[in-house]
């Protein structure tokens, strides 16, 4: 008997190879430092994982709030005074590759998509001076970026945030100054 071209003895072949890489997979998976979910979550759910993680690892801390408050929104005119006078931290929440390839002067590079590791390399920086004002920024108004990487900040206890939510699309339409390589 034939099922779509394959006899009996190949659907039972398929379905030995198809056991046998599921098993190898969920056991790979299982002894994985760190291990792959089993079903899809969002990015806010793996930025909120990330930020749990990093509040219970990093000096016994816990996240300070559930609740985000990432309202406050600053205008281009406004953002190019924080970058002209340097009183703020701004952070580029673009991946690390987009801001090597450029970004705006001063910006310290805090990826959504690499948050531990690239928060772990600034942490000491923000640490002593945690009630700056921090500025965040991504691709532009349609990336969500910048308000997850705020979030992550604001649960992580700083609370001086903003957004500047036209990003480096608007920067760069501005003709406004830019680096490139790691700040």
């Amino acid at each position: 008997m034939k099922l779509w071209g394959y006899t009996k003895s190949d659907a039972v072949g398929i379905a030995f190879v198809l056991a046998i890489t599921m098993a190898a997979g969920w056991f790979i998976n299982c002894e994985r430092g760190r291990r792959l979910p089993l079903r899809y979550q969002t990015a806010a759910e793996r930025m909120e994982a990330v930020v749990r993680e990093i509040g219970t690892e990093h000096d016994g801390r816990r996240p300070v709030s559930d609740h985000v408050n990432s309202d406050t929104e600053i205008t281009l005119v406004d953002f190019k005074a924080i970058v002209r006078f340097s009183k703020s931290w701004v952070v580029d929440a673009r991946p690390a590759v987009f801001h090597r390839l450029g970004h705006v002067p001063g910006a310290l590079s805090l990826p959504r998509n690499n948050f531990a590791s690239a928060y772990e390399a600034i942490k000491t920086e923000l640490e002593k001076n945690r009630h700056r004002p921090i500025v965040v920024y991504c691709s532009g108004e349609a990336c969500a970026d910048s308000e997850l990487v705020c979030g992550a900040l604001q649960k992580l206890g700083y609370t001086n945030l903003a957004i500047f939510r036209g990003g480096w699309s608007e920067w760069t339409a501005a003709g406004l100054p830019e680096e490139k390589g790691r700040s």
